[in-house]
């Protein structure tokens, strides 16, 4: 008997709306992947052969794009083992790329006052430590616990990752004096 493989992902519970971001067996939520091909090739801190070195890759690790786009030959990418955030050169990757739309999130939020800046209640329910990534600012919610993160206005693209799971990835537009709540929880299917 031939079993589907499993798939872990991180799902994202945006309380007030009910809706439920998950990676599922479509090429885990829409998303996009790298395979690495080359032998010894080095996730760094930044796009620049001279920055820190994060991680040493084996061939065939597999890797979730944060973006698409490129930065001078490099990318922006999570290693899916390790939960690791870190870039490396394209030409040492092959891309998988969805062509699936990713599902936009809407939001819903509470106002709280007119001048605070945005807050972000995040809540782990699961049994690793997550790491949630909010434009540049990185942050550590420890399992089953819960943090309150105040981020400036504006949009901002972020991540939540976890070793051995599928990252959720996405932005918002958070605005001033309002209060967001997020739950995430992983899970696994088979695909």
């Amino acid at each position: 008997m031939h079993l589907k493989p499993i798939i872990t992902i991180i799902c994202i519970f945006c309380v007030g709306i009910g809706f439920l971001l998950s990676l599922t067996s479509e090429a885990a939520y829409c998303a996009d992947t790298a395979t690495v091909i080359k032998l010894n090739t080095i996730l760094r801190e930044s796009s620049s052969e001279e920055s820190e070195k994060v991680l040493l890759l084996k061939k065939a690790a597999v890797l979730a794009l944060i973006d698409r786009e490129d930065s001078d030959g490099w990318l922006n990418v999570i290693d899916i083992k390790t939960g690791k955030e870190g870039w490396v050169k394209k030409k040492h990757v092959s891309l998988v790329l969805s062509n699936k739309p990713k599902p936009e999130l809407v939001f819903n939020d509470d106002k709280i006052d007119e001048i605070s800046n945005p807050e972000i209640e995040v809540e782990n329910v699961s049994d690793k430590d997550l790491t949630l990534k909010v434009s540049d600012a990185r942050f550590v919610v420890p399992k089953h616990s819960k943090k309150a993160v105040i981020v400036p206005p504006g949009e901002h693209k972020y991540h939540a990752s976890a070793p051995n799971v599928y990252p959720a990835i996405g932005k918002n537009d958070f605005r001033t004096g309002h209060r967001y709540t997020w739950k995430f929880w992983i899970e696994s299917r088979r695909r």
